[in-house]
């Protein structure tokens, strides 16, 4: 009897048929690649394929292929039940880890000072909205943010595109203007969303009180409030850093496919925030691996079980980064990402000799500003809680040794450049180390005249007391700081009223950025500053703190030497370091 065909066999083999074509195409050489490519357009020209990025566009290829291949097997062999199985597993995971996050008692005391701490961290952040905007978030509001959403998501000429940052810059200026407040609008809520974060990722680690006390020290950190009123990516990378954090304690003790799941997704836009997501993502996975070595396996029920999940973990979050950067593999190129002068190892000679100082720099750049008192807590916070981490909190190997073994790696592998930014997203666990320290010193204690208070939770309540005082300080300063004008800002109001209809803006780096976002700010046309329109005179900015003259600016920056007549140069305004001189045409 002929054996009949259903329609499921039918339609894996349709399926098959698809993967196997997509696998071939994976393997074609360039030339018939390009050719069936052009063949497919309606002018016979695929313009965003060249030999350069032709391994992306196979790379693709054959994941499709791989993916189809997959859907083929478990369509004509019956695993469509198991594939459902799964989406039922997911939903339930889902749903049993919302019903976690509900409070079996909602504690009011640590709620009401929570918002105060977040109340205290606006204040501060809300006090640099409107400092003068620095050369690199200007230049990714002029190259990026402010252009369109393809050369957003395309251009990666230089790592000064914080894609996600850059996107969320781009919607936040359409909706608000482009204020420095509305530029630097993502990374501060990012900023303060970091409060909250922290305190439930130290909550998770250790107690309630220290989770309020790092939240404090996160909402006065003056590193913290840089980044989080600068208009990078860097706050973001830290918000992700968190988020991550916590959601890895969870799966350590709750087998939750949608927890796993946000694992990915956070890592995966910290990565697309900035690269610079690879310390904390390295050193968060590190932890699970080590944790997962010396702990019990919990509900996943064997080591094995575990490291399963982990490694699952790892490579979504490597396929999804992947894929978030392939419109910039294929119009850009990936050795921009991988391979630019920013993420190229630093040389062996010397290099082990300058880590102190990059650490010490990194150190005042968090700290700088601080009350010398509040740098000793820390220190001592972090000591204390490295030497009583057993007692502190049910984790078997402690964050921070993780923290120092991948740390370790990556200076002795990747050799990164002596910068201090690169390491923000630290800032937030060390300050849940250092509160962990001193709270856990403390909350043993307790105060008998006034009902048995514990003298780890009054430490934080005075301290609280203590940032409110000055908070409130700083709250009558905050319309005079937004008043305040910088150098580049002055310099572009003088020269707004200086400009006739042929004259031409010339200025070299670091200002230049911050001249242009200033322009576009007070409505001066962007030609301003192309060099190769006719003019009649030009406007020349130096910065003679850089060692800047007209003739070097002209010679970076202008049109052809012979053109102008450098001697007859004239002074016109200076505004701090920066110099506006006119030069005539010859």
């Amino acid at each position: 009897m002929r054996k009949k065909f259903y329609p499921p066999t039918i339609i894996a083999i349709l399926v098959m048929l698809a993967a196997l074509a997509f696998l071939a195409l994976a393997f074609l050489p360039y030339g018939p690649l390009k050719h069936l490519a052009d063949s497919l357009m309606r002018d016979g020209n695929f313009k965003s394929l060249k030999e350069s990025n032709a391994p992306v566009f196979r790379i693709l290829l054959g994941a499709v292929g791989l993916i189809l291949l997959g859907a083929a097997y478990a369509i004509g062999f019956g695993r469509l039940k198991q594939v459902r199985a799964w989406f039922r597993r997911f939903g339930a995971d889902l749903t049993a880890f919302f019903n976690a996050l509900k409070p079996a008692k909602v504690d009011g005391v640590s709620l009401a000072v929570l918002l105060l701490i977040l109340v205290l961290a606006a204040v501060f952040r809300l006090a640099h909205v409107y400092d003068v905007m620095t050369h690199d978030e200007s230049y990714t509001f002029v190259v990026f943010s402010s252009t369109s959403l393809f050369n957003i998501l395309t251009n990666y000429q230089l790592p000064n595109n914080h894609i996600l940052n850059s996107l969320l810059i781009y919607f936040s200026t359409h909706l608000f203007g482009i204020q420095p407040w509305a530029i630097r609008l993502p990374a501060l809520v990012a900023g303060l969303l970091l409060i909250p974060a922290c305190y439930a990722a130290a909550r998770a680690v250790y107690d309630r009180t220290t989770g309020l006390a790092s939240a404090l020290l996160v909402a006065i950190l003056p590193g913290a409030i840089l980044y989080s009123t600068s208009g990078r990516g860097y706050s973001l990378v830290a918000l992700c850093t968190l988020l991550t954090l916590w959601l890895a304690i969870y799966v350590r003790e709750n087998k939750n496919l949608f927890a796993w799941s946000l694992i990915i997704l956070f890592s995966a836009l910290g990565f697309y925030s900035v690269p610079v997501m690879l310390i904390p993502f390295g050193l968060i996975f590190t932890w699970l691996f080590l944790e997962g070595l010396v702990a019990e396996p919990g509900p996943y029920g064997s080591k094995l079980g575990f490291f399963k999940y982990w490694l699952v973990a790892g490579i979504g979050t490597a396929a999804l980064v992947l894929l978030l950067y392939t419109p910039v593999f294929i119009y850009t190129g990936a050795d921009k990402v991988f391979a630019n002068h920013w993420v190229t190892p630093e040389p062996w000679s010397g290099y082990l000799g300058t880590i102190p100082g990059q650490f010490l720099g990194v150190w005042h750049e968090w700290t700088g500003g601080l009350a010398p008192v509040w740098g000793m807590l820390i220190i001592t916070g972090f000591v204390l809680g490295l030497i009583f981490q057993g007692r502190l909190t049910r984790v078997r190997f402690p964050l921070q040794a993780a923290a120092f073994l991948w740390i370790t790696a990556l200076l002795l592998v990747q050799r990164p450049e002596g910068v201090s930014k690169i390491w923000a997203s630290l800032q937030a666990p060390l300050m849940i180390w250092a509160a962990a320290g001193i709270t856990g010193l403390l909350k043993g204690l307790r105060l008998k005249f006034a009902r048995n208070a514990s003298v780890a939770a009054v430490v934080v309540g005075l301290a609280v007391l203590i940032v409110s005082i000055e908070a409130a300080r700083v709250v009558p300063t905050i319309p005079g700081r937004w008043a305040a004008k910088g150098a580049a800002e002055k310099s572009v109001l003088f020269i707004k009223d200086q400009l006739s209809p042929k004259d031409l803006i010339i200025i070299d780096s670091p200002y230049d950025a911050a001249v242009w976002y200033y322009s576009i700010l007070y409505g001066i046309p962007r030609d301003r500053y192309d060099n190769r329109r006719p003019f009649d005179r030009l406007l020349v900015i130096v910065s003679h703190s850089d060692g800047q003259t007209v003739q070097s600016v002209l010679k970076d920056r202008g049109p052809d030497l012979a053109l102008v007549d450098v001697e007859a140069a004239h002074f016109l305004q200076n505004f701090q370091n920066l110099d506006t001189y006119v030069v005539p045409h010859h």
